[in-house]
């Protein structure tokens, strides 16, 4: 037997004595004894995705219902490696879900996402729904003991996308993005297509919130029943928000605004929000940004709107938005609250309504 032949038994024998052989990249199905609809699939799907490959598709049986009992994570690095990179993840029509939103005064001990990537890179997540078990009654109202209860948590990770996905009923965000540590996470983006449609709806908290984040991109998602506000641009202490693109959303009814740029942080530039359509007005506004410091800057343009956009101590521009109705009687469309260093110009207010105040 040549010595080639004779390490590949080695290897072959090995596997079977400690567990399962990692898989080799390409196309890899999930079994379906990992996805169960009736008992925890967190620790089968976790030991599974253990064995398999950076450099892999990851396809979810069609159409499953994979309950997890507090999160999954889909950040598990193959054996023998620190981290997971270059995998896709098809959840194939498969439903990720939970039936309890868990609840503590304090968060950090028992709240948890449903979907955990932490310190990946190059990971797609798409095709599926993630259902968490919070219910909204009528309306969404933030709930604190749930605040971190989030859909899916992207932490302290690059190039991360998820797309042609249903995340609705979490108790905290859709989707939140925010470091590890300090580790900040860049590059990530959250989209929808006609073909492949992106919904977030019946959250008790944001829809996305950014807060320690350079290059995101939130495009085509449509947002519904949002307990506080659906795009969160909210950088906090000394982290950042940098490059972050919303185009092209739906966004209907929400406890605050449709996007929000608040934070404590000096860090918040090169925004941008073009293209997106509002649906349902909140009496509250279209957008709210700024803080103490002077920020931006950030471009705003062909937006249609129902509410007034508040803008305070932030450099830009604001042209080409149109407000298409005005349902809450509101006398202004653009609100310059604080000193800002913005141009507006060029745009439409709704009857009886001025342009800049």
């Amino acid at each position: 037997m040549g010595t080639r032949t004779s390490w590949l038994l080695v290897l072959v024998l090995a596997g079977s004595l400690f567990g399962a052989a990692p898989a080799s990249a390409g196309t890899v199905d999930v079994p379906p004894s990992a996805c169960s609809a009736t008992s925890d699939s967190a620790p089968a799907l976790e030991s599974f995705l253990a064995t398999v490959p950076n450099g892999s598709t990851v396809v979810f049986p069609s159409g499953a219902s994979c309950l997890m009992a507090l999160s999954v994570n889909l950040g598990v690095p193959p054996s023998g490696s620190s981290q997971r990179a270059d995998t896709v993840y098809d959840l194939n029509g498969a439903t990720i879900f939970r039936t309890v939103e868990p609840s503590c005064s304090k968060p950090r001990f028992c709240n948890a996402p449903l979907i955990r990537l932490s310190k990946v890179k190059n990971v797609t997540l798409k095709g599926g729904t993630v259902h968490g078990g919070y219910d909204p009654g009528p309306t969404p109202m933030y709930d604190s003991t749930r605040a971190m209860d989030h859909g899916v948590a992207v932490k302290g990770s690059s190039g991360v996308t998820m797309s042609g996905l249903t995340i609705r009923d979490m108790g905290g965000d859709c989707v939140d993005v925010d470091r590890y540590s300090k580790l900040p996470s860049s590059s990530v983006s959250f989209t929808g297509t006609p073909a492949a449609p992106t919904t977030c709806r019946s959250v008790g908290r944001q829809g996305i919130s950014a807060n320690a984040i350079d290059g995101l991109t939130v495009s085509g998602v449509t947002f519904d029943f949002i307990g506080r506000s659906a795009v969160d641009i909210e950088p906090r202490l000394s982290w950042h928000a940098r490059n972050v693109t919303v185009v092209g959303n739906s966004f209907g009814w929400a406890v605050n605004f449709a996007v929000a740029g608040v934070g404590s942080s000096a860090i918040w530039e090169n925004v941008v929000v073009d293209g997106n359509v509002q649906t349902s007005a909140s009496g509250v506004g279209f957008m709210w940004v700024g803080n103490k410091y002077q920020r931006g800057p950030i471009t705003v343009t062909n937006n249609q709107v129902m509410d007034s956009l508040r803008i305070s101590h932030t450099s830009g521009s604001a042209t080409g938005n149109v407000m298409t109705s005005n349902p809450d009687g509101i006398t202004c469309m653009f609100d310059i609250v604080e000193p800002a260093d913005i141009v507006v110009s060029g745009n439409t207010p709704a009857p009886g309504v001025v342009e800049r105040c």
